[in-house]
Formats: C-alpha cells, structure tokens, sequence
C-alpha cells in the first residue's frame, strides 16, 4: 500500500493512524477531490505532505512507542521506508497476512470505507488504526483478494514507469557502457520464464544490453505482460 509514500511520509503518516476514524475518512475525501486522485492511497499521500500537525503527532506516538534513534527516525528506513510506513499498521495488530486486506480498504470510495468503519466501531473517538484490526476481519476474502488484485496492479504500474524513464534516459544519454556488463540475475530469471512460457530456446546472450534486447523484443517482465 505505498503507492506513492516514501521516507519522507513516516512521521505523518504515523499521525494519520492516530486520527478519529470519522477525521481520518473526511481528510481522504477532501485530498481525493482536490487532487483527482484515483486512489484513496494517492489522496492518504496528500494529507501526510499537507498537514505538518501530523508528523508531531507521529513522532510524539513512534516516541512513546521507543521507535525513533536519538529522537528521530530509524537511519535504516531511509534505505528501508516500507518498514517505517508499516510501523503504524504493526503497532495496531496488524501482520504480513494482513496486506493485502489493508490495500484493499484504499480502493474503495470514502462513503464506503466509512460505512465499513463504522459497522465496527463502538464511538466516534475510535481512531483509525485502532479499527484496522477490525475493518480487515470484516472483509474476509473478498477483502484480500481486491487488495491482492490492487498491489499488483502497483507494481505493474510501477514498472511500467520505470521502463518508460529507463526508454527516455536512454534516448537523452549517450552512455552505452552498461550495455557490455554481464547480465543481472534478474534478467536470467525473466528469460528462463519466458523461454518456458513462449517454449523457445534460452537467448546465448552474454552481455546485459544483448539480454536487455532479447528480453524487449519477447515480452520484458512476464509478470506484467500487456497482452
């Protein structure tokens, strides 16, 4: 669920979690219409970069929690910031079973995940990650499955966007030079999957750019596929 949410967004994003779930949901709403977001993910982005209120908030919880190095964030989220955003999640009992069910919740329109929230909730003071247990059991199934679907749609999204930059680096820059390296591990993988998937011989290729071809010409990443 961090499409678009990197380091930058811990602290504020912490805070969120802390909000009346009513508050929470209505801050999603107004960030989805003032920025046309397509996902409530893209909208959760806006509010933690728009409301500095809510990193005190964060820091003060990830503090009280013995979260924070030397009274600020862990140095290993900046090369790790999943781990940073997930700290809210984890806190309120949530676990790695539990992602693809909290992805899900951000595909919905703010009147139904108000409505999801509020068949759990005892008072309007419950705040939004102390109802995520909740909300996720609630939705069973068909919960994990949206959100399954979602993610992955994130990262076919994302690779898609690192290819087309990847595509315009290459058109603006004359540097060739990582064309005659070996190939990645990864690209050996794609092949392999490839090579099964379309039954065609594995490529001889030897150097990372004679790979690069091969794997554009037959598909790139089988895992995301357009055909």
């Amino acid at each position: 669920m961090l499409r678009g949410m990197g380091f930058a967004h811990i602290l504020a994003h912490a805070g969120f979690y802390r909000l009346a779930y009513g508050e929470a949901i209505t801050r999603l709403a107004e960030a989805r219409d003032e920025t046309d977001a397509d996902c409530l993910i893209v909208a959760l982005a806006y509010v933690c970069e728009t409301d500095p209120l809510l990193e005190v908030a964060g820091l003060a919880w990830l503090d009280g929690h013995d979260l924070l190095k030397r009274g600020g964030l862990d140095p290993f989220w900046h090369k790790r910031p999943k781990l940073g955003l997930g700290q809210p999640a984890k806190l309120h009992g949530l676990t790695a079973a539990d992602a693809d069910a909290h992805r899900g919740l951000y595909t919905f329109s703010p009147a139904q995940l108000r409505h999801r929230f509020d068949a759990v909730s005892d008072q309007s003071s419950d705040t939004f990650g102390a109802l995520l247990p909740s909300v996720i059991g609630a939705g069973g199934t068909e919960l994990s499955a949206t959100g399954a679907a979602a993610t992955e749609q994130d990262a076919a999204d994302r690779y898609w966007a690192k290819s087309a930059s990847f595509a315009e680096h290459q058109r603006t820059n004359g540097d060739r030079r990582w064309r005659w390296k070996p190939p990645l591990s990864r690209q050996g993988h794609h092949a392999r999957t490839i090579a099964e998937l379309k039954e065609v011989a594995m490529p001889a290729e030897r150097t990372r750019g004679h790979a690069a071809n091969w794997l554009d010409d037959n598909g790139a990443n089988p895992r995301f596929r357009k055909d």
